[in-house]
């Protein structure tokens, strides 16, 4: 007989090759389970950080007819977003008997496996993949999991997923789109920085896709939410924009570290790496668009990271002349310093005996806002 024969595989072999494959499929979802299980126990029974207690101790003050940035927060260099949030599960947590900053951290461990799935169904990952997810979202962030930073991570993430998708045409519908925009745009708004990420993203699916992209229903939810959240804080609390020229002087200035520190930083070496890997990746699916766009907003994370710049000891410094000026007066919260005292207070002309100056007393009086009283009775 001439020629080569062509075997067929006997079906049996074909049958037992599926049942190896579902079996391992099966594995794979069991370990991403029990990783996320196992990431969200642990987060969930930290104890808070001091951040959220404060986050949470103006929540309810606020909940209680304080003013942000007047009454409570006055020197706070944070936008409102957090707070309004924090104010949100406040409110969840009396229905439930308890306070807010108890029930948050098991918020946060079933956000994150939530949003997961959600990426998950977008794109497709193995239960190998959603156990990596689990420990870098949950089990790395651990006390720090639920704040500003940690939030922009995980609710950008079905953002991302859905422009990879886009990439290679097939956008996601357009409730998707929309719940993919809103969740972005809520993550990226905790810091003005963290829109930097939206920013590189649109621009990389504009170069592959053409500029009709940027119209997509997506990048027009979370411009749309930007501009939103914008108007609400001018209504809202529009204190904080008086406290932008002070905030903007002290927070370059907290926790800096010399530029060439940064750059050999293991962490940042490894999202080189990291991006190095992504565009190394064939670009002819959508799984290859997904490490290029995930690459892509670490990268713009990290830079959001840098623009931040700040400084302990500044920081240090504000806090030490607040707590001097409180101790100096009858009060408590009522006597904390506004901007304008601490700028009198570091100016180089203030009276040595705090209780004795004059100035100090005089701008204490007259720069916090207050509500006018016109009548009497």
């Amino acid at each position: 007989m001439s020629g080569t024969a062509t075997s067929t595989p006997p079906r049996e072999m074909v049958a037992a090759g599926a049942e190896t494959q579902a079996a391992a499929t099966d594995v794979s979802l069991l370990a991403g389970i029990l990783a996320f299980a196992g990431c969200a126990l642990f987060v969930a029974m930290l104890p808070p950080v001091s951040d959220h207690a404060y986050q949470f101790f103006m929540a309810e003050r606020v909940l209680a007819g304080a003013r942000l940035y007047i009454d409570i927060g006055a020197a706070d260099m944070h936008p409102p977003l957090f707070t309004w949030l924090a104010m949100a599960v406040t409110v969840l947590g009396r229905v439930f008997g308890t306070d807010g900053l108890t029930i948050y951290p098991f918020l946060v461990a079933l956000l994150v496996p939530a949003v997961v799935l959600w990426v998950r169904h977008i794109r497709g990952a193995t239960g190998w993949m959603l156990a990596v997810f689990a420990f870098a979202l949950l089990g790395i962030a651990g006390p720090y999991a639920g704040q500003g930073e940690h939030l922009a991570v995980v609710l950008v993430l079905p953002y991302l997923a859905g422009t990879a998708s886009a990439a290679h045409g097939q956008p996601l519908r357009r409730w998707a789109a929309v719940a993919a925009g809103l969740a972005a745009a809520i993550g990226l708004a905790m810091k003005p920085h963290f829109a930097l990420v939206w920013l590189a993203v649109e621009l990389w699916l504009a170069t592959r896709n053409g500029l009709r992209s940027l119209l997509r229903t997506e990048a027009v939810t979370i411009g749309a939410v930007f501009v939103i959240y914008v108007l609400a804080t001018i209504l809202i609390a529009p204190t904080l924009f008086a406290l932008i020229p002070t905030i903007g002087r002290l927070y370059p200035r907290f926790a800096p570290r010399p530029f060439l520190d940064v750059l050999v930083d293991a962490r940042v070496l490894l999202l080189l790496a990291a991006l190095v890997a992504a565009w190394w990746t064939r670009d002819t699916d959508a799984r290859g668009s997904f490490a290029r766009v995930f690459a892509l907003a670490a990268l713009a994370m990290y830079a959001t990271l840098l623009l931040q710049g700040k400084g302990w000891a500044e920081s240090t410094k504000v806090a030490n002349a607040c707590g001097a000026i409180v101790v100096s007066r009858h009060a408590c919260s009522a006597a904390m310093p506004t901007p304008a005292e601490l700028a009198h207070w570091f100016g180089g002309s203030r009276n040595p005996k705090v209780d004795a100056d004059e100035q100090l007393a005089h701008l204490h009086r007259v720069t916090p806002a207050r509500p006018s009283w016109n009548d009497l009775c």
